[in-house]
């Protein structure tokens, strides 16, 4: 089978609004004629710690996002046989596949061993030779799979902001209180005399006649 990319929406149980309607394939998909290779690849990055022993230590792996790597080649005469060659195809495919590129569009990709949904294609090449009289081009696509997620919006019950307005103004409250409670310096000190002298100050100048 060869490979196609379906763009999106293309996820299980998706239904599009036009298909062809001798083989049910979306019109929008891109099939390629012939599939050169094809590489998927996924990996998982470890945490590496240096210790004293000399040695590196790992807590935990980060699953990367896996990628794929497809080329193949793309012609005037499409695999339908009942569908003549159309001079347009090369021009039509390379402005579609420039398009999915630049609109950050979501792909499906579809060949006889898998099917790979929500990827994303990050870099398209694509080159034409004499060797085909022009009537073909060779499509190099790199894809990565990426998952998006949706911010989660709580509603808190109205009792509950209430009790924390009232906490808040509490706390609000008490910080702008103070106690009448003399503070450690000032009670040593003492009260004034004549406004000028603590009682320690006015003693020792009583004893030493000051």
């Amino acid at each position: 089978m060869a490979l196609s990319l379906i763009p999106a929406p293309a996820k299980a149980g998706t239904t599009f609004s036009a298909a062809d309607d001798l083989t049910g394939i979306p019109l929008e998909t891109i099939t390629f004629d012939a599939t050169l290779d094809e590489t998927v690849s996924q990996g998982v990055d470890f945490t590496e710690f240096p210790v004293e022993s000399g040695r590196a230590v790992s807590d935990h792996g980060v699953v990367q996002q896996p990628t794929a790597s497809f080329s193949g080649v793309i012609s005037l005469t499409s695999l339908d046989p009942t569908v003549l060659p159309d001079p347009l195809r090369l021009g039509n495919i390379f402005d579609s596949l420039l398009k999915m590129a630049e609109d950050k569009q979501p792909v499906t990709v579809v060949d006889g061993l898998m099917v790979l949904f929500d990827y994303y294609i990050t870099n398209v090449s694509i080159s034409r030779d004499s060797a085909g009289g022009g009537n073909q081009m060779i499509v190099q696509i790199d894809l990565k799979k990426i998952r998006i997620v949706d911010s989660l919006k709580i509603e808190i019950p109205a009792s509950i902001l209430r009790a924390a307005k009232r906490a808040a103004g509490t706390a609000a409250a008490s910080a702008g209180t103070q106690s009448g409670v003399p503070t450690s310096a000032t009670a040593a000190a003492g009260p004034s005399v004549g406004g000028t002298r603590s009682w320690g100050k006015a003693g020792a100048d009583f004893l030493t006649g000051g």
